[in-house]
């Protein structure tokens, strides 16, 4: 279980609402899968707040992205 908190001016954070031991799966982190070329389309002129990035392989523009920013998991406010 997590809780969502108003961390002030840093924005919304995530924390566990219960003990946890170090290493201990927490939750998914839930959204669009998006590529590269999705991820360039979408924030032209915005820093995207709520994009994981998962890496990316060998070729070029091939990184892999979860876009939280229409969920409302409380995942998409961990930092």
């Amino acid at each position: 279980r997590m809780t969502v908190k108003d961390c002030g001016s840093k924005g919304l954070g995530a924390f566990a609402a219960e003990d946890r031991s170090q290493g201990a799966w927490v939750c998914d982190y839930e959204g669009e899968v998006i590529d590269f070329a999705q991820r360039a389309v979408r924030y032209v002129s915005e820093e995207p707040e709520y994009l994981f990035h998962l890496g990316g392989g060998a070729v070029a523009g091939s990184h892999v992205y979860i876009d939280a920013v229409d969920s409302d998991h409380a995942s998409r406010a961990i930092n």
